[in-house]
């Protein structure tokens, strides 16, 4: 692990993309959080996901673990939401008719597809969301997890 957060930090940004698509072990929620503790600060960090912070818990498992990874990460942070019809999705139903054409937001969800909800209305196929953390190389660059054009704020 030193290793990584030694390169880690010659970096400017760091992304972490779809963070809690696959929930991680005791041991690699601890190796997740020691790592951005290392970068706070330090380094510009994206997170994309589609999870509201009250489910990261799902994510990590240990609920004292997650309060204090959302707090290093929102510290600074520009916490940015994505609402509108997903460009991947939309994508694939123009390709050729699927199940997709119809399907359920929980169908939609399978994809990757979904975003944080914020209590606004519409899909969840609809909303895409990150986190972004300031680091030393001045103002964070952020990029839509729903394939948004790169821009700095």
């Amino acid at each position: 692990m030193p290793q990584v957060i030694a390169s880690a930090l010659k970096q400017q940004v760091i992304i972490l993309d779809e963070l809690g698509f696959i929930p991680f072990s005791e041991r690699g929620a601890q190796l997740m959080f020691q790592f951005c503790s290392a970068l706070h600060e330090r380094v510009s960090v994206i997170v994309t996901t589609n999870l509201r912070f009250a489910d990261w818990t799902q994510v990590f498992g240990n609920p004292s673990l997650t309060a204090a990874l959302l707090d290093r990460l929102t510290a600074k942070a520009h916490i940015l939401e994505f609402v509108g019809e997903s460009y991947r999705l939309r994508q694939q139903q123009t390709r050729m008719p699927s199940p997709l054409a119809t399907a359920t937001p929980t169908t939609g969800a399978a994809h990757g597809d979904t975003a944080v909800d914020g209590g606004m209305a519409g899909t969840p196929a609809d909303r895409s969301a990150e986190v972004v953390t300031g680091g030393p190389a001045g103002p964070p660059v952020t990029t839509s997890a729903a394939d948004a054009p790169l821009t700095t704020p």
